[in-house]
């Protein structure tokens, strides 16, 4: 008879950047936020935490990006950086 189920997982962790558009680093901007269909929330696509309109121009208490030192010019980085 087959075996059904997991014994054990073996946990990884993934390292991107995550890039927001002028620097605004809220979760309007976030490449990971998606719409819940029929409702007036978003969810996060990391962490699956819902979030509420109000909610969009801030950062989840919840998310899990680390934002890197801002840079000291005013320019951010370029768009050809992305690539």
């Amino acid at each position: 008879m087959p075996v059904i189920g997991v014994d054990y997982y073996a946990k990884g962790t993934a390292t991107f950047p995550v890039y927001f558009p002028h620097g605004k680093a809220d979760c309007r901007h976030c490449p990971f936020l998606g719409n819940v269909e029929h409702i007036s929330l978003h969810r996060c696509r990391l962490t699956e935490a819902l979030v509420e309109r109000c909610e969009l121009d801030t950062r989840h208490p919840l998310c899990p990006i680390t934002m890197e030192e801002e840079r000291n010019d005013d320019f951010g980085y370029p768009c050809t950086d992305l690539r």
